[in-house]
């Protein structure tokens, strides 16, 4: 064991040059308390261990660098909750010496909810793992964990694994049951390149008496890129009783091999608000069917629906803002995206306004949460419908454009913003002798286009349009309008 550790720390001093030896905490063994920025990095060297019963508070800012295979468990509570501005940052060594995972697992009949805001999660085998054991007799042990708004780097090989572990202890006192219950609200959080992103896997136990496994995870307002496995994989459960009401809502799906897949006709799941582009497969169900998908947008996937009725992708309707849907008001539209940086909405997306706020399944009703991934307001304007997907379009401040004039201007012109400086948002004039098709996109002050915030055909006449910067830091920005011959560009300057 000496051996191990002497080698874990020649390996940091070699791979992290910036760590400042005399700064940093080795830890293995029981920890508790609070890490603080004056202690970072935290250093672990075996494996730690937060006991039962007590507590590790992780202030925002605070690194922490966890040894090949080494876990971080904890049985207790832990707060690691980051801000905007200072996140916490857990990571391996480096890509090759990955940590085990953050293992989060509660056997009591009302476990502390441990909470994790605004982490970073880096070169790992498992990012976080959150298991609910049955250890009570003939009652549930219930985990619930808050992960929200954190990011897992392609370096993670399983962003989070959920799991609901059922014990069966009829074959020593009759009768005698350990159920099982995980309910993670995991909301806002950024998973790029995973081989999985989210993992759940529901266990029921018993011969005779049925320890039951379930789950009710509320996985709202994520986004998935680029991942070569599965965004959302609920493996088959196992034992003779498992199940659940896991909702996904609201998450944005780009680009992955498969979306949502589950994997057992025992979950009466349901997918709504959820945009999934560019997958193989979008949405996947196996066994007998009890999930819903309603209000979702599918394009440029080479099949949406797998193990679903024809009902499903069949358009023979149209939705609230008249694109064309299926009988579950899904449409089948390019979303439109701004930009392949950020993925929120354009001016012209069909996702605008086209989710639901709520509805009833069996019984349980299901709503779309307050905020986006972004921590604004859905929807927006307050009571309007929401939008589909995990980004809420400003609305109120991005507005289409305004004919401001009956007057037919004699040419073409850009007449400049205001107000200038301005924050966050500020509107741009110019005035078309003739019908046209307008662009009018923003540019960093190093000309990397940001967002394009008009794109389409508009009358002749003095116009406005608003540009609400409230995503960018302070500093200048340039507008370039295009229109038939014309090009002209403005400056303008956001101070926050």
């Amino acid at each position: 064991m000496i051996f191990k550790q002497s080698i874990l720390i020649l390996l940091l001093c070699l791979f992290f040059i910036k760590v400042d030896v005399s700064a940093q905490t080795n830890k293995q063994g029981d920890v508790s308390g609070t890490w603080d920025i004056g202690g970072s990095p935290y250093i672990l060297i075996d494996d730690c261990t937060v006991q039962t019963g007590t507590e590790l508070t992780i202030e925002p800012g605070v690194e922490i660098i966890i040894g090949d295979s080494i876990s971080l468990n904890i049985y207790g509570k832990i707060l690691a909750n980051g801000t905007s501005s200072q996140h916490i940052v857990f990571k391996g060594v480096n890509e090759s010496l990955k940590f085990n995972r953050v293992y989060v697992l509660n056997g009591s009949q009302t476990p502390p909810v441990s909470e994790f805001r605004y982490c970073e999660f880096m070169n790992a085998e498992t990012g976080l793992y959150l298991h609910a054991f049955g250890r009570i007799a003939n009652d549930y042990t219930t985990l619930e964990t808050i992960v929200s708004n954190c990011i897992f780097d392609i370096s993670v090989s399983t962003a989070i694994h959920v799991r609901a572990q059922a014990k069966d202890y009829s074959q020593y006192m009759s009768p005698r049951r350990g159920h099982a219950k995980v309910n993670p609200i995991i909301d806002g959080c950024r998973f790029n390149g995973n081989d999985v992103g989210i993992e759940m896997h529901i266990q029921g136990a018993g011969r005779s008496w049925y320890s039951n496994a379930n789950t009710e995870a509320i996985i709202q307002n994520n986004a998935f890129f680029n991942l070569p496995g599965t965004a959302i994989n609920m493996l088959p459960g196992t034992g003779p009783s498992h199940g659940g009401t896991p909702s996904f809502v609201n998450n944005t799906i780009i680009n992955c091999h498969q979306g949502i897949k589950i994997q057992d006709g025992d979950f009466d799941a349901i997918v709504i608000n959820n945009i999934f582009y560019g997958t193989s497969t979008a949405i996947e169900r196996t066994g007998s069917y009890s999930s819903t998908a309603f209000y979702n947008c599918f394009y440029n996937n080479g099949i949406n629906f797998v193990g679903y009725p024809s009902t499903y992708g069949n358009v023979v309707m149209s939705n609230r803002n008249g694109y064309p849907c299926d009988m579950g008001f899904n449409i089948f539209q390019d979303p439109l995206f701004e930009n392949l940086n950020h993925y929120s909405l354009s001016s012209g997306s069909p996702c605008l306004s086209a989710g639901k706020d709520s509805i009833e399944n069996n019984g349980k009703w299901y709503y779309s949460p307050s905020s986006d991934i972004d921590g604004n307001s859905r929807s927006n304007p307050i009571g309007s419908h929401p939008d589909i997907g995990a980004y809420e379009s400003d609305k109120l401040l991005k507005q289409s454009i305004k004919k401001n004039d009956t007057k037919i201007p004699s040419h073409f012109s850009l007449s400049g913003n205001y107000p200038n400086p301005f924050n966050p948002s500020t509107t741009i004039s110019f005035q078309l002798p003739e019908l046209s098709f307008v662009n009018i996109s923003i540019y960093d002050i190093n000309g990397r286009m940001l967002e394009t915030i008009i794109n389409e055909k508009v009358e002749p006449g003095y116009h406005t349009i608003n540009w609400n910067g409230v995503h960018y830091s302070s500093g200048v920005y340039f507008y370039k309008i295009t229109a038939a011959q014309f090009s002209a560009t403005g400056k303008c300057l956001l101070i926050k």
